[in-house]
């Protein structure tokens, strides 16, 4: 079967729990074998043991993070909008506010348009649905490659001038 067709199939998978709700730490925690794999990303909850078997990475990154926070392993790899995309089938929740993690820039797709809230969701304070995606790591990381592969030629210029003035001296007293 081609993977995209995997991907659709696997994003049409409810997870095991249908209802979004409030989950605790402590409750993530028990969800961290291969067949019962939950994870934290942006404070939301999501189920992810359908989506570890096409997940299109390593899964050995899922099952590290399986049952804790996961954000920051998340933002490392650089997903793409559509992996955020991908996610939103297997939002199963979110952590009470007492225990939200603070972000600087929370992707908008990490935010779920919920049609009809319960008063418990509506209490939820969630941010506004317009938030700034976290470009400034990226643009950092790309401006030291830059600067690196700068740096790497200018010492292989500077490295082929010395051999060449060194030979010079030797083809001289020959």
């Amino acid at each position: 079967m081609p993977y995209s067709q995997q991907l659709k199939d696997a994003s049409q998978q409810r997870p095991l729990t249908t209802d979004y709700r409030i989950y605790t730490c402590d409750e993530v925690k028990r969800h961290d074998k291969p067949d019962d794999l939950w994870m934290i990303i942006y404070n939301k909850v999501y189920n992810l043991t359908n989506f570890s078997k096409i997940h299109p990475g390593d899964v050995e990154v899922l099952f590290d993070c399986g049952g804790t926070d996961g954000t920051e392993a998340f933002e490392d790899v650089g997903h793409s909008d559509y992996a955020y995309q991908m996610l939103r089938p297997y939002l199963i929740g979110e952590l009470p506010l007492q225990e939200h993690k603070k972000y600087e820039n929370v992707p908008e797709f990490s935010i779920p348009q919920i049609d009809n809230p319960s008063k418990e969701e509506q209490n939820l304070g969630c941010p506004p649905k317009q938030r700034k995606r976290k470009t400034r790591r990226r643009k950092k990381q790309s401006q030291q490659l830059s600067v690196r592969i700068v740096l790497f030629g200018l010492l292989a210029i500077i490295s082929f001038t010395l051999f060449l003035y060194i030979q010079r001296f030797k083809w001289v007293s020959i």
